[in-house]
């Protein structure tokens, strides 16, 4: 199962949620996010805390295609976890907005 949400270019914000779903308003999750290419190949992502329960996340693909984005949360999948991400870039190199 794979889950399309939507993405601005090469960033995207992750909302933290306790364990009965209800919203956090503050941050220390460790949420780690590993992001990978149509060849396989891992991109980097920086993940920043944004002390009210958001975690943005900013990565900067290279290439077209479909990339898959993999977060999890103190070492358990988040649901919907991979997520598929369709790149396009612009003439100028910048990722254009997608939808994972």
């Amino acid at each position: 199962y794979q889950r399309r949400v939507r993405a601005v270019g090469g960033e995207f914000v992750i909302q933290a949620k306790d364990d009965r779903g209800k919203l956090k308003n503050f941050g220390g999750d460790k949420f780690d996010v590993v992001i990978t290419d149509p060849d396989g190949e891992p991109i980097p992502a920086n993940i920043v805390d944004q002390g009210d329960g958001t975690y943005k996340i900013q990565y900067k693909p290279d290439q077209h295609g479909q990339h898959f984005i993999a977060v999890t949360k103190d070492g358990k999948q988040v649901p919907g976890s991979p997520f598929v991400v369709d790149v396009m870039l612009g003439e100028d190199g910048a990722p254009l907005p997608t939808k994972i």
